[in-house]
């Protein structure tokens, strides 16, 4: 939401030792005049906006993002930051001082939740399975870079490109970083800066299931991924348990719905 976003842009403004730009993306949801307001808050910043006209999913809407800084000639990394998430002061430069190590294309950082409980420094993907992992290491190898604030590295997007659209939504940054790991580059993460982050639901639309199931079935074919099926019993007793709290059937209907879209597409 254009709020979400508004206290997103308030803590990047506060940044230190860090040069920057903001491009806002307007993703075809109903905040546009909320969202183009933003940037008179914040006179200090450049600030650009993409209109896209319709929802483009979080792989879209982040290429379309990019194709506008080259269009326009604009030079620099990118940082993707979804709106949900706020930055510390020290952000920005931090994940620039670790995409400076070898051969690296992505940086994530350490991530709290909004109550401030630390919830991971850097991801293991057990076929499908994340596990969400912590450490006392200052820069550590994570088998991809979250989504929700990526530092991507613009030699290697300018040569390999951005995000496969095609995955819409989930699994997108899973697809990017084993793509650049097959062309020799490594995705870290560092603990020397924090971002916050509002946890994910345990609910999920019938829409979002279908691209879980849809795009895990893409990972599986393109990079040879053990535990799909393991993948979908998962999200099947996820389904379950979140029915039960809420004494519902509502999310196994989801589930059996997208399960059957997905396997017929």
């Amino acid at each position: 939401s254009a709020t979400e976003v508004n206290t997103l842009v308030e803590s990047i403004s506060y940044s230190q030792e860090a040069d920057f730009r903001i491009v806002l993306i307007h993703n075809a949801t109903a905040d546009e005049a909320e969202l183009l307001a933003i940037p008179m808050q914040f006179p200090a910043i450049e600030f650009h906006i993409v209109i896209n006209k319709k929802n483009l999913g979080y792989a879209g809407g982040n290429n379309a993002g990019y194709d506008y800084l080259k269009k326009n000639n604009l030079e620099g990394d990118l940082v993707i930051i979804n709106p949900d998430v706020t930055v510390s002061k020290n952000t920005l430069a931090e994940l620039q001082s670790a995409a400076a190590e070898k051969k690296v294309a992505l940086v994530m950082c350490r991530t709290l939740d909004t109550n401030g409980s630390h919830l991971y420094d850097f991801i293991q993907l057990k076929g499908f399975i994340n596990n969400y992992k912590k450490t006392e290491k200052d820069i550590v190898q994570t088998d991809y870079a979250a989504g929700s604030c990526l530092y991507v590295k613009r030699t290697v997007v300018g040569r390999y490109g951005l995000f496969d659209a095609s995955f819409f939504m989930y699994w997108e940054e899973v697809d990017l970083s084993m793509r650049y790991k097959q062309l020799g580059y490594r995705s870290i993460s560092t603990t020397k800066t924090i971002i916050e982050r509002a946890p994910n639901s345990s609910e999920r639309s019938a829409n979002a299931l279908y691209y879980s199931l849809t795009n895990a079935r893409k990972i599986k074919k393109k990079y040879f991924l053990k535990g799909y099926y393991k993948y979908i019993f998962m999200l099947y007793i996820s389904s379950v348990k979140s029915d039960f709290k809420s004494f519902r059937t509502s999310q196994q209907r989801a589930f059996f719905k997208s399960l059957f879209n997905s396997l017929r597409n």
